[in-house]
């Protein structure tokens, strides 16, 4: 089944969770995405819920790297390929953000990250940039703010 065929959000993030960590070769991780200035859990490949503080560390992440516009989040020149090798340490483990970003009418906006926890046994795969754009389109797309006329 295709992301666009999931009618229900909280499946598409599920399944959109899913591929990337499957692209990336992660067990577990969190998928948040951009609603208005902040971001909200969306999926988890786990019934683990998220150490506490991750949303705000993430959020105040992505503020940071990313010049805040009312409710979309556009990516500064400085990062306009989306790729970042910071990491984030919360509740004593270590995550890896991965940023979903997409092209809108020349602009490249932020519309979730995944948040994948690190080991030192985890070697993360870089994911296939089609695979991605593919499954951040699906997620705008079905975003309550996304609209063609937006």
């Amino acid at each position: 089944m295709t992301l666009t065929e999931l009618d229900v959000p909280a499946q598409r993030a599920a399944r959109a969770l899913e591929l990337i960590l499957r692209e990336v070769d992660a067990e577990e991780g969190f998928l948040y995405l951009l609603r208005g200035p902040e971001l909200e859990l969306a999926a988890s490949a786990t019934q683990r819920c998220p150490p506490l503080g991750l949303q705000a560390m993430l959020t105040a992440e992505v503020t940071q790297m990313f010049d805040n516009d009312e409710a979309t989040i556009t990516v500064s020149p400085g990062h306009a390929d989306g790729t970042h090798t910071s990491t984030i340490m919360c509740d004593q483990q270590e995550f890896a953000p991965l940023h979903l970003l997409l092209s809108v009418d020349g602009d490249r906006k932020l519309v979730g990250v995944v948040a994948i926890p690190l080991s030192s046994t985890t070697a993360l795969k870089v994911p296939d940039s089609r695979l991605l754009n593919a499954i951040t389109a699906s997620l705008y797309l079905s975003l309550p703010a996304a609209s063609p006329d937006a």
